[in-house]
């Protein structure tokens, strides 16, 4: 489905669901409902493959959100921020 018929279903812009697509504005826990439903998925579709604290104890929420941040981010991007973490810690592995 498009943005632009996705918006039309839930009677808002579809630079609105741009901004809730790259995680400018924040979804709120009804208009996830209708989003869902609009698609014919259950809300727990949107979480599937997100990883969750529990299955990484050691890591924080903030780093789970980086993790996820940096997936969606182009394998050129995510070289790039590698390399320029490499450079500010220089003890750090980086990606081969």
């Amino acid at each position: 489905m498009s943005q632009e018929k996705l918006a039309e279903a839930l009677g808002i812009t579809f630079q609105q669901v741009q901004k809730y697509e790259k995680g400018l504005n924040r979804i709120s826990a009804g208009r996830l409902r209708e989003i869902a439903d609009t698609l014919g998925r259950e809300v727990t579709w949107f979480f599937e493959e997100m990883p969750t604290f529990e299955a990484y104890p050691t890591l924080s929420k903030a780093d789970l959100r980086m993790l996820k941040n940096l997936k969606a981010l182009s394998p050129e991007t995510r070289r790039a921020l590698d390399a320029l973490l490499a450079s500010l810690n220089p003890d750090m592995e980086t990606a081969e």
